[in-house]
């Protein structure tokens, strides 16, 4: 099968498996993930689905990447007043503690993949990500979900940890100490030890009780590269 990427708009052929962190774009290195986040913006938008390259630009769209996948960072910067921040380099963004200014200034915010790396006080990380949409806007949120019934915390009661190695030091909230000899890390930039795990339910639950109105699934477009993929944790939360 022959897709064009709606980030870059390189045609390419299927050739591997679907999973979330697969079928690379020869063109820009995206992966499932990454163009499902872009397919998701203009779902959200109500864009005809088509390459980011062919979407005429519109700066009065205003959004904000949460450490977004560069190529989709650039594609969107390009056509939309959007700008990408990070929580550990400049530009900075604690979505813990949202400064004034910023909330309710974005029609839409993009947060793939980063919830599971929040070391500590993950509710009012769902709540700040809430405070800078506007009445109406929408989120595109992401994270691996397993196939568990509710949520797992890998590290309850977290006060301080500390990474020596391939092992995790850390202390809970009693001043107990452990060691976690198989931690678990994910790729890229950052923060990339996880310290949860959602379920599908867990996650939309948790989206609707920051004050999400509607959660729901994006519409795939295999010829676009983003066949369906179940279990893909990847959602649509509007206000």
């Amino acid at each position: 099968m022959i897709w064009i990427c709606i980030i870059c708009s390189a045609r390419n052929l299927k050739k591997s498996e679907v999973q979330r962190e697969s079928m690379p774009c020869h063109g820009c290195g995206s992966t499932w993930r990454a163009r499902a986040t872009g397919l998701a913006v203009l779902q959200g938008l109500g864009y005809k689905i088509r390459p980011l390259g062919l979407i005429r630009s519109d700066w009065s769209r205003i959004g904000l990447g949460i450490s977004d996948d560069i190529n989709l960072s650039v594609a969107l910067h390009s056509k939309f007043s959007y700008s990408n921040s990070y929580f550990d380099a400049f530009p900075f963004l604690d979505i813990r503690n949202v400064p004034i200014r910023a909330r309710r200034g974005f029609e839409f915010v993009t947060c793939s993949d980063v919830l599971e790396h929040i070391d500590t006080g993950i509710t009012k990380a769902f709540i700040g990500l809430r405070s800078l949409i506007q009445q109406g806007g929408f989120m595109v949120a992401s994270v691996p979900v397993g196939q568990l019934e509710g949520h797992a915390e890998f590290y309850s009661g977290l006060s301080q940890f500390e990474i020596e190695g391939d092992k995790v030091h850390w202390l809970n909230s009693k001043g107990r100490k452990f060691i976690d000899s198989k931690p678990e890390f994910h790729g890229g930039r950052g923060q990339n030890l996880a310290f949860r795990q959602f379920s599908v339910n867990s996650f939309k639950e948790s989206l609707l009780s920051a004050g999400f109105t509607e959660v729901i699934e994006i519409d795939f477009a295999p010829k676009f590269g983003v066949p369906k993929l179940e279990y893909s944790g990847l959602v649509i939360a509007r206000c």
